[in-house]
């Protein structure tokens, strides 16, 4: 291990006792060379762990599953003997490297930092964590900050890192994960409050792999929609059966409001499948008392592509007391494209609960917004089109933009998530021309002769926006290469766009933040 970790090492020991690293190193007695010494985290959202504790592979009290922050500077080349590569030239997908500061040639050598003192990151397939974060097709990145939350405590590509690194947040800050309360009474999901299946199964959920040795249920999100999915694909087809559980936390159904139970299922590509719902006395479904099957509405696969959502209707539970589970029961015949279908759980609802209620929100990120007359380069605003249509930010790479009915406060201002606002940052040299910047950092453009939008980490062709007010505050918002507007498409109910001769003044009144000390 590298001098510098060592010496990072020695001046923090008696804080991070906790955390159980080995006390023996030779190295203690040096005096700590004079830097600006990282900060001991925690490993919660709110004080991750350092990217030097992650490169000395700690764990916090036994748990695993923990955010790590550090900057991304490069990848492990997989081809090469898992020779670490600064910067993003010839990246890959699947991984990526950060580490304690950014990449500056003089600064690490005269730090005494090598590539030694790099943290291998884990970016798994079919993942916001790989697709927003990998080098290979978001070489902006290179240098920023970011939070992580992955498995720690084990080598990835050779050295100590960070696997399955399923969620993450831009900044010295997870996203924001609610306290861990004790179920009572009534519970709503919708798997929006983590990417991480880790997070749920640390609040109650539980996931079993029965049959076929496949890892099993997963979290995905697509067109705005969380959920836990799970497939036989990676199996074979002469291999199997596969058998996979997710099973809910513990209810006691007689301090809930009613005896009920409701969720939407979607599936995929038509075989020999099934998904099943059972109601279960013991987490475990290969315990003693034998679970009661329930008979409910489940989506049917088509013979290709998904199924729309669907409803499993609203399910009597009033033959059961006392503590129960709800067991989801996955089953294929065998595995491989075609030969197993995909299903997709999400709005699980025991007891009858208000979803509104139980909507994860961060109070950091709830912020006042007011009209705004004209643009200041580099501040947040909301776009709201029709008076009272929200412009929502895109879930995936490309698509139109939602909408979303917003409510107006007495006074004219909006109370809202800052995360559903836009930075306009104006291109130097231009008259009126942006950049419009969503809060993942990703730039909103257009791509070749569609008429949809992209976003990406990088400004591509077409990024440029010109948007100018008219006198009654509405900004057209004209992209300058492609000559189309952002209006509201009624028909379609989404943001989507017009050449300038169709426009009719549709464009959007933009609202800007209200920062604390201008209230």
């Amino acid at each position: 291990m590298k001098k510098i970790i060592k010496n990072i090492f020695s001046v923090m020991l008696a804080a991070v006792a906790g955390f159980g690293f080995v006390a023996c190193d030779d190295d203690l007695a040096q005096a700590p060379i004079v830097m600006p010494a990282p900060e001991i985290g925690d490993g919660t959202w709110q004080n991750p762990l350092q990217a030097w504790q992650a490169h000395l592979g700690t764990t916090v009290n036994g748990r695993t599953s923990n955010w790590v922050c550090g900057y991304i500077v490069g990848y492990v080349n997989t081809d090469d003997g898992n020779k670490v590569v600064i910067g993003s030239a010839g990246a890959v997908q699947s991984n990526m490297v950060i580490a304690q500061y950014p990449y500056d040639e003089e600064e690490w050598a005269e730090k005494g930092y090598t590539l030694d003192d790099c943290v291998s990151v884990q970016l798994p397939s079919g993942t916001a964590t790989r697709t927003s974060l990998n080098l290979a097709d978001n070489p902006g990145n290179l240098n920023k900050l970011v939070s992580l939350r992955g498995t720690t405590g084990s080598k990835y590509c050779g050295i100590y890192g960070v696997r399955a690194a399923n969620d993450f947040n831009f900044g010295a800050i997870g996203r924001y994960e609610p306290p861990m309360d004790e179920i009572h009474g009534e519970y709503f999901c919708n798997f929006s409050a983590s990417r991480d299946i880790n997070f749920y199964l640390e609040r109650g959920w539980a996931a079993y792999m029965i049959k076929g040795g496949l890892t099993g249920w997963y979290y995905k999100e697509n067109g705005g929609t969380s959920f836990m999915t799970i497939s036989a694909y990676y199996g074979t087809a002469t291999g199997g059966p596969y058998e996979n559980w997710l099973v809910s936390p513990s209810f006691n159904l007689d301090e809930a409001k009613e005896k009920t139970l409701s969720f939407s299922t979607q599936a995929s590509t038509l075989a020999d499948t099934s998904l099943e719902v059972y109601v279960m006395k013991s987490q475990n479904p290969q315990a003693f008392e034998e679970p009661v099957k329930l008979d409910c509405v489940i989506a049917e696969a088509p013979a290709s592509g998904y199924s729309s959502w669907v409803s499993s209707g609203t399910i009597d539970l009033s033959e059961f007391s006392g503590t129960i589970y709800i067991g989801f029961r996955y089953y294929s015949a065998h595995g491989g494209s075609g030969n197993s279908s995909d299903f997709s759980m999400t709005d699980f609802n025991l007891g009858g609960a208000n979803p509104a209620e139980w909507e994860i929100v961060d109070p950091a990120s709830i912020a006042t917004f007011r009209k705004a007359e004209s643009i200041e380069s580099g501040k947040s605003y909301l776009f709201v089109f029709n008076d009272n249509l929200m412009m929502l930010p895109l879930s995936g790479n490309y698509g139109n933009f939602g909408v979303r009915e917003v409510e107006f406060n007495e006074d004219g201002t909006i109370t809202g998530k800052r995360d559903n606002a836009f930075i306009l940052e104006e291109i130097p040299g231009t008259d009126d021309e942006y950049m419009i910047i969503d809060y993942k950092g990703k730039y909103v453009f257009m791509k070749g002769t569609y008429t949809n939008f992209n976003v990406s980490m990088t400004p591509e062709d077409a990024y440029e926006w010109t948007i100018t007010p008219d006198e009654n505050g509405i900004f057209k918002i004209l992209n300058s290469n492609r000559n189309l507007v952002m209006i509201y498409d009624a028909a379609k109910n989404y943001i989507g766009t017009t050449g300038p001769t169709w426009y009719q003044g549709r464009g959007a009144a933009l609202y800007e933040i209200v920062e604390e000390s201008a209230k």
